[in-house]
Parts: C-alpha cells; structure tokens; sequence
C-alpha cells in the first residue's frame, strides 16, 4: 500500500485498487474518510487520488503555490514507485542529487523555461544534468496531464542539452555464436537468448511463460503482450509493443531443448519456486555466470542494440527490425539501436570497394 499524508492507494488484485482520503473532521468533530475501488493501472489510482483530494476540498492552495519538494513529495514520489526498481532509483537519485538542492524550496508556479534552463545547465556532468531534465520534465507533465497545475513550463522546451552518444558495446553475428553457446544452463538463458535473437526488453523476457511460445518448423515463435515489474505484470509499454517476433536456428533449437512449464525464465532452474522473475534479478546473476565462465559480459540492456545492429548488418529491411523491437517511430531505432560500429564501417567500406573495384 502506498501511504502518506497525500492519502492512500491499496492494491486490491490484478488492475483493482482501492483509493482513499481523509476528508475534514465532522460537525461532532470525528475524523471522516472516503474511498473508492479504480480499475486500471497504479498511476490511474494515484491520479484519482489527487482528484478526490481536491475534490474533498483538503487543499486550500492550488499546486501552485506549493513548493518543488512538497509536491515531489506528495504528488509525484508515489507515481515514480510504479515505475519499477531501476528505473525508480534513477529517478529518485536525479532528484536527491540535483533537483531538491536546485529546485526544492522553489514555488512550483515560479519555476519558468529560463530558470530550468539556468539551473540544469549549472550542472556539470552531461548525463547527470540529462537526468535531472527527464525526472523535472517528467514530474511537471504528469501534473499538466492531470491538471494539477495550470501551467508547464516544458510546453516551450526548455534548452539542455542531451549527453554525447557513446557507442554501445555489442556484439558481432561471430560474438553473438560465441556468447550464445557460453550461456547453456544459466537460469535466465532462455530470456537472454530472446533478448539477442528477438530484440525483446528484459521486461518483455521476464514476464513469459512456455505457453506464449510455439515452435513450428525449426522457428520458435513469440506473443507478446505483457511485462514484469516489481509488483507483478502489467500491460506492455505501448500498443505497438503488443506483437509476434520469431527466432530460427541455434536460439529456436536451444529454446525447444530447455522448453518446459510455467515461467520461461524458471525452466532450467533447480529447486524454481515457480515466482514471476523480476528484470532487476537477471543482471547480478548474469554478470557472475560471464565472469565464472569466460564469457564476454555485454549489458542486458544492450543485447536488443545486438540484434538491431546485427540484423542491420544483414540488410534487413528497418522497418521489419523496428517492428520486432516494438517501437512506433522509426527514428528511435536510428537513434538508439543501429550502431554504426566498427564491424558496420568496415562492412560498408568493403561493399563501396567492391562496387568500385568492379567498374576499374
């Protein structure tokens, strides 16, 4: 249950919650609360939290007047709970770090384009100054969506600029066979394998069952359409995320090899309990199993970056490798997926050669 002086949200089970308030005392002067069950998702039920809040007439002021840290605080901290333990503790650290000391004793009504634009670029870290941008942005749209605040000043895009893009470390279809192979009985090698040869999330990976995989003539084929979170699964992070990716070879044969009952990633675990794995547990794991067993460690988080590039080295087509990716904009896969790495230059530097070399 999350609890403050904000109110109160309780899950009741899958997509019900019970949202409640404590309204003001009663002619007698006993304490008076009121309470519905929402359906939806966590962040529907902190909205109708703030809503009937209002509604109950227990803020004089409007969020307006109240200062950075009180409405993080109140407002905002209970939606950052719902985003998951990584991402919530990069969001909480951004605030901590940066946007408390910059922005906390700030009315929220005094916080303007200029001024976001004077303290975040104040900080001199590229990628911590990013971070905070993402969390005050973030926190300031949730309030203008919900209409909580009459006023957003990321309506007029505020200037901060994003950190330099770093080359990701990944994998080369030779590194990939190699990788592939040293992974044979790790516990979570069914999810990493679908990460690298389907290009699926490590949330994606972590919320399917043998039942969301059929196999049918040497390809294993994959629905997707939910996601593993810290407090169960949930709905797939957008419409177009809902989709069908398929795998051949060595990863469809290994996947028929360890297929069994239940959690995809329990299978090959001795002694499983048979819980929903969540995404935080594969990374310590997997990062020991690389180190135990020689095996090249590549981030989890970069193993949908290796397929894209990968299958862009192919020469697949783009759009197909951004459908099986999940994303609505192609854009995204040129920004963050398709490395132009070394292996890619070269093999685009032969392939000029070649087409010269022929016409000499």
């Amino acid at each position: 249950m999350t609890r403050s002086h904000f109110g109160a949200v309780q899950r009741l089970d899958k997509g019900r919650y019970r949202v409640s308030v404590e309204g003001p005392k009663s002619a007698d002067g006993r304490r008076t609360r009121r309470s519905k069950v929402v359906r939806g998702t966590r962040e529907d039920a902190e909205v109708e939290l703030a809503k009937m809040r209002l509604d109950a007439g227990l803020d004089s002021e409007q969020f307006d007047t109240w200062t950075f840290s009180r409405y993080w605080e109140a407002v905002y901290a209970p939606i950052v709970e719902t985003k998951g333990k990584d991402t919530a503790r990069g969001i909480n650290g951004a605030y901590r770090r940066n946007l408390l000391p910059l922005f906390g004793d700030m009315r929220m009504d005094a916080i303007s384009k200029r001024l976001i634009e004077s303290k975040l670029n104040s900080i001199a870290n590229e990628h911590a100054r990013w971070a905070a941008f993402k969390a005050l942005r973030q926190a300031f749209n949730y309030g203008w969506e919900n209409e909580l605040l009459s006023a957003n000043p990321f309506l007029k895009k505020p200037k901060v600029p994003q950190p330099r893009k770093v080359e990701q470390d990944t994998l080369d279809s030779k590194s990939l066979a190699e990788w592939a192979t040293g992974l044979r009985g790790y516990r979570y090698e069914a999810a990493l394998l679908l990460m690298a040869f389907c290009g699926l999330r490590r949330e994606e990976a972590c919320a399917l069952r043998w039942e969301d995989v059929s196999f049918e003539d040497g390809y294993a084929i994959v629905r997707i359409d939910k996601t593993s979170k810290d407090d169960g699964l949930s709905e797939t992070k957008t419409e177009r995320s809902t989709r069908t990716v398929v795998c051949a070879g060595y990863a469809a044969e290994r996947l028929g090899e360890i297929a069994g009952d239940g959690w995809l990633c329990a299978s090959v675990a001795e002694g499983s309990d048979g819980k929903l794995v969540k995404p935080h547990w594969v990374y310590a794991s997997y990062k020991k199993w690389c180190k135990d067993h020689g095996l090249r460690y590549i981030p989890p988080r970069n193993l949908r970056t290796t397929y894209a590039t990968v299958q862009q080295a192919n020469e697949v087509d783009s759009l197909v490798v951004s459908r099986a990716l999940g994303h609505t904009k192609l854009s995204t896969d040129y920004a963050h997926y398709f490395m132009a790495n070394k292996p890619a230059q070269i093999a685009a530097a032969q392939a000029l050669a070649d087409a010269v070399g022929d016409k000499m």
